[in-house]
């Protein structure tokens, strides 16, 4: 399907227009890469080469692997609506055991084919049957004609296409659906053990209401350097105004 390619170089000049990077996707956050290149190259064999052996099952496992990748990079903008769009052609040709194809959609977009013609004579794909009224999820099939790329494409096409687009040019970007990585943020804090941060004391709290250095909580004894305490009374015989030389007894 040309629209596949042209979603992801649309994609990715949106992204440049942006501010983007061409070399921005080598290091996006991608997950289990392994499993979307042989996605999408079983997919593509499928889809590309008559030949292929096991063709109808060698789609589904490709296509079951980039809904897989899909979900577990739905960190990356546009990946979930790819894995959407790839999961409703899933469906069809799970439901069908082929890839359902509306003839009045194939004749939109080639003037050869026509509503009478005998679809044993229409040159189809072994991937691609007609549909009829044995069609399951016919409105999942190849059912939306493109005249000016020459296509039929399904819906999940059209999602897929979005989706690429959007998934393409966040890479560009290297901008994630979820703005902040939990795992990457708690990976670079290191844990601190507050017994090495502040020093406590260890003298042990008094039961009888007393102060922990030993003094009692009333102050009764404080002394002044004379060795007198401190009471609200003078004490006895004491010489209150000293200083104007005047006594009291």
């Amino acid at each position: 399907m040309l629209l596949t390619p042209l979603a992801i170089i649309v994609g990715l000049a949106f992204g440049l227009v942006r501010g983007g990077n061409l070399r921005a996707p080598f290091g996006a956050p991608i997950r289990y890469w392994p499993v979307v290149v042989g996605g999408v190259a079983l997919q593509t064999l499928a889809e590309q080469w008559e030949g292929t052996p096991a063709r109808l099952s060698v789609l589904i496992v490709g296509s079951f692997l980039l809904v897989v990748a899909a979900a577990v990079n739905a960190h990356i903008k546009g990946a979930v609506i790819t894995g959407f769009g790839i999961t409703l052609n899933l469906m069809a040709v799970v439901a069908n055991g082929h890839i359902p194809l509306r003839q009045a959609a194939l004749a939109t977009v080639n003037d050869a084919v026509t509503l009478q013609t005998d679809p044993a004579l229409i040159n189809l794909s072994s991937l691609w049957k007609l549909e009829d009224a044995n069609t399951n999820l016919a409105i999942l099939g190849d059912i939306v004609p493109i005249p000016y790329f020459d296509e039929v494409v399904s819906f999940g096409d059209l999602i897929l296409i979005g989706g690429l687009v959007v998934l393409a040019m966040n890479l560009v970007l290297h901008v994630r659906r979820v703005g902040i990585d939990l795992d990457e943020l708690l990976g670079e804090i290191t844990p601190v053990d507050l017994r090495d941060v502040i020093e406590l004391d260890d003298t042990p709290i008094p039961t009888d209401g007393s102060d922990p250095d030993g003094s009692d909580p009333d102050g009764s004894d404080t002394h002044f350097a004379a060795g007198q305490p401190v009471t609200g009374e003078p004490a006895t015989g004491a010489s209150v105004g000293s200083n104007t030389g005047i006594e009291h007894r």
